[in-house]
Formats: C-alpha cells, structure tokens, sequence
C-alpha cells in the first residue's frame, strides 16, 4: 500500500491486487457493501494519517476509486473545501460519487431508558462516544460519526431524543457528570 500526498488537500492510495481483494474494493462493482467500504475507507483514512499525516479533520472529502495498472485500486481522496462553490455543488449532485465526511453530532435524552432504546436502535456501537448525566436530569451524547455519502447512522437517535448543535458548555464542562466516556454507546445499549 502506498501512500502519496498531492499538496495538503489530496491524497492518492494506491492498492496491490492482493490488497484490493482483502479490503473488497472494486473499482468496477456497483454492488459494493457500502458499510465495509465506509469501514474500509476511514481504516485507510487512520493509516494514512499515522504514515503520511493526511488527515481531513472537520472535512467534507470526494472519494474516487479507480482501477490501476496492476489491476490493484487506486483512491483518490479530495478535500472539499478548496473547491469553489459551483465545483462542489456539481460534484454533491453527481450520482457515481461518494463523499466521506467525519463529525461530532450531540444529543439530548428526557431519561436514561430513551437513551438506551436509541443506542440500541443503531448499529454503530463501536462509534467513540461520550454520555453525561446534566443537573436537569437529561442524559446527552456525544458521538463521531463516520459518514460515507451523507448517510446518517444516527438517525434513530431523533426518535428517542433532540439534536443539538453542541453539547452544552455546562453539562460538559461546570455540572454535568461524564457517565462513560469512549464507548458510550456500547455501555448505554444495555441499559
């Protein structure tokens, strides 16, 4: 596997036969699982970031696969912020593109039972997460999603609880209570 960066908004990974077929990327299959490749996808991410210091940190990045001359794969990884507006909007309208993105969403929860009925409902438990118990006596999540063309796997989540922009500074910081930390959702889903 190698890894090139291409200035500090492009990457290039460039995969062996070998390696193509242990991680099921195929350039030229439409019926890929898109949640292995999401998984396989942010694996190289991490890679890439502790071999070459790629990292995408807040962005929104194009994900382009293509055969390469060893009949490996090639990945094409672009930030989107330095595209122009009508270059971006051009591409989020494409249909044979995909788009990674890695966020923090926060949640809100009336009791602890709703908390766990959604944690329950998804099946991103090995997502980092954080839950704290605020003096209200409402229960908030913070989660990092891993997104792979805007799918939300938390969705779920709005049906037991309220998103909100942040987590608030005072559960998180003056008189909430960290509850688990890490592995939040793990802990909470057996609740």
């Amino acid at each position: 596997m190698k890894f090139l960066r291409v200035g500090s908004n492009k990457l290039k990974i460039s995969l062996t036969m070998d390696e193509s077929k242990r991680y099921n990327i195929q350039p030229t299959d439409e019926n890929t699982d898109r949640g292995r490749l999401k998984e396989v996808v942010f694996a190289l991410l991490s890679e890439a970031k502790d071999r070459c210091g790629f990292s995408l940190g807040s962005d929104k990045a194009l994900i382009q696969i293509y055969p390469s001359d060893e009949f490996g794969a090639e990945l094409l990884v672009t930030k989107l912020t330095t595209l122009a507006e009508r270059e971006r909007d051009t591409v989020f309208s494409a249909a044979n593109i995909s788009t990674v993105e890695e966020r923090m969403l926060t949640f809100r929860f009336e009791s602890a039972e709703d908390l766990g009925r959604a944690a329950r409902a998804v099946r991103a438990a090995d997502a980092v997460s954080d839950v704290y118990l605020g003096d209200d006596g409402c229960y908030y999540i913070a989660v990092r999603e891993c997104s792979l063309g805007g799918d939300c796997a938390f969705l779920p989540f709005l049906e037991f609880g309220t998103e909100l922009e942040e987590m608030p500074y005072d559960v998180m910081r003056e008189r909430g209570r960290l509850i688990a930390g890490g592995n939040a959702l793990r802990i909470v889903s057996e609740w």
